[in-house]
């Protein structure tokens, strides 16, 4: 249970998982990458592409009839000099061609807010009172393009 919403400035993010506060968002040269569902695959999912898609995705051996796994569920957003991008639980990346994406159960939220006000924070702020699987605080992780 998340909120999420990216644009090419940087990406906004809830910090509740459960009854716990934790960190959705990585960064790493040139990167931000966030990410939506099961939270331990989610991080491992993150670290492989901020690492530089080393070996398989860690998802290759997930079935997605497996029920008792929300690993599937996973979807991250990838911010990089060429954009933003979206990645399944499979390894899977579609390049957006929007200049924002909003993830997870609050995404929706996320991005209507985002239409009608303009400011990615406040739009993730304002979803996750909404959202029952989101939370406050929401941290803000703007992108360094620096050079190519």
């Amino acid at each position: 249970m998340t909120t999420i919403l990216a644009t090419l400035d940087g990406i906004a993010a809830d910090t509740r998982c459960g009854n716990m506060r934790v960190r959705k968002v990585l960064r790493g040269p040139g990167i931000l990458v966030a990410s939506a569902g099961a939270a331990y695959f989610s991080e491992l999912l993150a670290r492989w592409v901020i690492d530089g898609r080393r070996g398989p995705p860690p998802a290759w051996d997930i079935t997605y009839e497996d029920a008792d796994d929300k690993a599937h569920e996973t979807e991250l957003v990838i911010l990089r000099r060429d954009g933003l991008h979206t990645m399944d639980a499979r390894g899977a990346e579609l390049h957006s061609l929007r200049p924002w994406v909003a993830l997870g159960s609050g995404g929706d939220l996320a991005a209507g807010a985002y239409l009608a006000c303009g400011d990615p924070l406040r739009a993730v702020e304002l979803a996750a009172e909404e959202d029952t699987g989101s939370g406050a605080p929401v941290e803000w992780y703007p992108f360094k393009r620096g050079r190519k």
